[in-house]
């Protein structure tokens, strides 16, 4: 850890010199936690050579002042964890303002207002736990504060929000009740979902000071024997700033699926997607259970936007019943989902 501090110290890259380790926080940024596995994108970072005998990367989040333990992420599988300073890992460097993803929350009488991201957040969380069909339906349904369009956080506004709820540790009581549901999935198993622990523990149980982002982990909901629960802090993007916190900015080297829209939606809605070449691909829905109701499309298309329409029916052309829906685009390179919600 000390040679990697000295060569982000010394580095000069792109005429710039101010070169440093990043943060923890800085470095949770670059996992797609929608990946199953090689959690960066690679249209975006090199894939890692087959001869590295590790995949983890330094921050320079230290566990203690002894500066023994350092906090690190594992970018294959996207585990988060504490390795000792004399660890032989990997070194990405970043540059500018130090550590820019600290929320900025103030009490604003009925909810809280997070200032640096225009997020708004309920005043308090579900006060039950439940799993995350129940949480994803508590958000839709949530009327609050005179806002009726709450919702889910994903993972990365949930670590945001994670010091704020860290500090609250004391009201958050029970095995489960300390973990809360984000919206976000994983595109292997779209029936699964990442949960953040903020009561001061680690991926391997270890302490946490209450001011470091908490490490997500994913849940096999679909495993109904597991009985997965927790708790729901819902949020809202009321200041107009961001509708989410993306991993990374679009751009059209890549496969791109858009929200589907309208959503919530009776009786249809639409698809849009972006391929950055002629392709095969396949188009699903699928329900919170993970079987497939209905194939949109098959075959291969052009380079360019492209449209899909679903009007709610299955593929017996029966209409189905409301609740959470996920649709699925795979192409030959890459495999995106996302989750709608059918109202009838």
């Amino acid at each position: 850890w000390q040679e990697a501090k000295s060569y982000a110290d010394t580095l000069t890259l792109a005429t710039y010199s101010d070169w440093r380790l990043p943060t923890f926080a800085e470095l949770l940024t670059l996992v797609n936690f929608g990946k199953k596995e090689r959690m960066l994108d690679l249209n975006v970072f090199f894939n890692f050579p087959d001869s590295l005998t590790t995949t983890s990367y330094w921050s320079s989040t230290e566990l203690n002042a002894a500066d023994t333990y350092i906090r690190t992420i594992d970018f294959a599988s996207g585990r988060t964890n504490f390795n000792p300073a004399d660890s032989i890992l990997l070194v990405r460097c970043v540059r500018g303002n130090l550590d820019t993803f600290a929320n900025d929350l103030h009490d604003d009488g009925t909810v809280f207002v997070d200032s640096s991201s225009g997020l708004i957040w309920q005043k308090t969380h579900s006060g039950q736990p439940m799993n995350w069909q129940d949480a994803l339906r508590y958000a839709d349904k949530l009327q609050d504060a005179g806002y009726q369009d709450w919702r889910l956080p994903n993972i990365r506004e949930l670590q945001r929000f994670s010091r704020f709820i860290s500090s609250h540790k004391e009201k958050l009581n029970g095995e489960n009740g300390s973990l809360f549901w984000s919206s976000t999935t994983n595109s292997a198993r779209p029936a699964e979902a990442w949960m953040i622990d903020p009561v001061d523990r680690d991926s391997l149980g270890n302490g946490l000071s209450a001011s470091l982002l908490s490490y997500p982990k994913i849940i096999p909901e679909a495993d109904s024997t597991k009985k997965t629960i927790g708790l729901v802090w819902c949020v809202r993007s009321g200041l107009g700033k961001i509708d989410a916190l993306p991993s990374l900015v679009y751009n059209t080297t890549s496969v791109h699926l858009e929200a589907n829209y309208p959503n919530p939606f009776n009786p249809s809605t639409r698809f849009r997607f972006y391929l950055n070449r002629p392709q095969k691909i396949n188009f699903f829905i699928y329900n919170l259970l993970g079987q497939r109701i209905r194939q949109l499309f098959s075959g291969r298309e052009q380079e360019g936007w492209h449209e899909l329409q679903w009007n709610g029916t299955n593929e017996l052309s029966k209409r189905v019943s409301s609740g959470i829906y996920f649709y699925t685009l795979q192409t030959e390179s890459d495999f995106q989902a996302r989750r709608m919600l059918l109202v009838r």
